[in-house]
């Protein structure tokens, strides 16, 4: 029973570094072809444009940031895992935000005020949401690997592998059946959600 659920596990484990492959290899594939594209633009776009539905569209736009905003407050008050990603996201759209409004008011009256705005309002705001993004990833990433393996957790971010998947078809990494207990699973595991050991997202996500 046992190695049928390891076998398991392995052919899972493959299924996904293969599809992994060939992700990482189309979205360079489309980064390659931004290359003309954003060429081209450069020297074709004018510098002054009339626009249509500009209000819909910087009204929309705001709405749209203001609810992503909100969920994350949500998802601050209520301690949720989801919180490392929604905070990536409204990070973004506020430096875009920020972006867009201070390039399209040069030489305008609102120039200042965009300025302002985007240098002590939006982009702090944006940083801190990165780093507390940062923050519930390094507790995860902590919480999974002394959990299921019992070794130190890696320095930096960019060194962690996905938490159910080894970061390499060598099988490096948070793999066999530690990792295949998961988060979740057996004793020895531990699990974030438990164990004084792991401490846990749920515990402190921030």
């Amino acid at each position: 029973m046992d190695s049928a659920k390891e076998t398991g596990v392995h052919a899972n484990d493959e299924d996904l570094t293969r599809m992994s492959r060939w992700v990482a290899l189309g979205v360079f594939v489309v980064v390659i072809g931004m290359v003309p594209w954003t060429g081209y633009l450069a020297v074709t776009l004018p510098g002054h444009f009339r626009s249509h539905n500009w209000n819909v569209a910087w009204v929309g736009f705001d709405a749209a940031l203001m609810a992503v905003l909100a969920f994350n407050a949500w998802a601050v008050w209520t301690k949720r895992q989801i919180l490392a990603g929604s905070a990536i996201v409204a990070a973004t759209m506020l430096v875009c935000d920020a972006w867009f409004d201070v390039n399209t008011s040069f030489g305008t009256r609102g120039e200042v005020v965009t300025i302002v705005t985007a240098v002590f309002g939006n982009l702090p705001m944006a940083a801190f949401l990165v780093w507390m993004a940062r923050g519930v990833m390094r507790r995860t990433v902590a919480a999974f690997v002394g959990g299921t393996t019992g070794t130190e957790p890696p320095r930096h971010l960019r060194d962690a592998p996905l938490l159910f998947s080894s970061p390499d078809p060598t099988g490096g990494g948070p793999r066999g059946d530690a990792a295949a207990g998961g988060p979740a699973g057996g004793d020895e595991a531990g699990g974030p959600a438990g164990g004084d050991e792991a401490g846990g997202p749920a515990g402190e996500p921030l």
